[in-house]
């Protein structure tokens, strides 16, 4: 028998999910009984004696072969700028996803006991649901490492790590292109945007033996796990794996209305109504001079509706983002078994939206 690597994830009341370079597969049993559903098809019945050692293994082959790899299946990652609109449609993704079905419905009971325990009437229910969840319902995500995975986790975390270094990072909502340039301080974009952040940590009712980031969106929480994406908003737990996404490093030129971030890289300058030929409308007596600051950026996209676009203030980390993104993308296609593409797109200027 050759040698074999498994990734156990034990989620609670009997049911294990097992990550593997072949693929997912779930057991599910209680002491001296378990089935098997493995990565390649087959079911597998385990019966033991408990405590003895002596166990019975019964197989059943797999019913179908698995889905050939296509062409397309392939993820890029690309270096320039287009135009991303904000949505998100995660629900889709993560059906028949049982990790993220565990999660959702933990996360929904949390979700009610907040509610509740707000209301001053309910505070005991709430409570209860939460000693519930704390009893029965945490989830415990051990993760086990091979030398593949551990690569793929640190080049994750460093993409991450470096990101961290910007002073500031917005979400970019929505942009729209400018009728009108004198308006606009000579911007071609109007954006919106909100400013965002990344921690490390977890929900208390998930437990991890490693280090997770998040990113705080107003109400959302993204979670980036070593093998996917959940995003926690409201009620609703979605999420879907890295193998579904597409990456893009980008560079914006970017008029600066607010204070400019102490790492940002101020290129240029302009007027809040510039004439045609760079100077100011002298028919506005409130018309100031404006920075425009060289802002990089990340954007992540899929063919299932995912657009999540943000905008970073220092360009020279996003540069040192796009390598260690690079390495990141080539670890997914390897696991795909195929290559990157790369395209280039012009650069744009960009005002916020008032």
């Amino acid at each position: 028998m050759g040698w074999r690597y498994r990734k156990s994830i034990n989620l609670g009341g009997g049911f294990r999910i097992n990550l593997s370079k072949s693929g997912i597969g779930y057991s599910w049993g209680v002491k001296g009984y378990r089935v098997t559903k493995t990565a390649s098809g087959q079911t597998r019945k385990t019966y033991s004696i408990p405590g003895t050692g002596i166990s019975y293994v019964e197989t059943t082959p797999k019913t179908n072969m698995p889905r050939k790899m296509q062409k397309e299946d392939k993820r890029t990652l690309t270096i320039g700028e287009t135009t991303y609109y904000s949505s998100e449609n995660l629900e889709t993704m993560s059906k028949n996803d049982i990790v993220l079905e565990k999660i959702k419905n933990v996360h929904t009971l949390n979700y009610i006991s907040n509610i509740l325990c707000i209301l001053v009437v309910f505070i005991p229910i709430g409570l209860l649901i939460k000693i519930f969840i704390a009893i029965y319902g945490k989830i415990n995500l051990e993760y086990e490492f091979d030398s593949y995975s551990k690569e793929k986790y640190n080049s994750l975390n460093t993409v991450v790590t470096e990101m961290r270094k910007n002073s500031k990072m917005w979400r970019v909502n929505t942009s729209v292109r400018n009728a009108d340039l004198k308006y606009s301080s000579g911007a071609t974009n109007s954006i919106t945007r909100n400013i965002i952040n990344i921690y490390k940590g977890t929900p208390w009712y998930i437990k991890s033996n490693i280090d997770i980031y998040y990113i705080i969106d107003g109400n959302k929480k993204i979670y980036l796990t070593p093998d996917r994406i959940i995003v926690l908003n409201g009620f609703k737990a979605m999420g879907c794996k890295y193998n579904n996404l597409d990456f893009n490093i980008f560079n914006s030129r970017y008029v600066e209305e607010g204070i400019v971030p102490k790492d940002a890289k101020i290129i240029s300058y302009t007027w809040k109504y510039v004439n045609k030929n760079g100077g100011p409308d002298k028919r506005f007596n409130n018309n100031r001079q404006l920075p425009i600051c060289d802002y990089g950026g990340l954007a992540v996209t899929s063919n299932d509706g995912i657009n999540f676009r943000m905008q970073c203030s220092n360009i020279y980390i996003m540069a040192e983002v796009s390598k260690y993104l690079t390495k990141f993308v080539e670890i997914i296609n390897k696991e795909m078994n195929s290559e990157n593409t790369y395209y280039n797109f012009e650069d744009e200027n960009e005002i916020a939206i008032k």
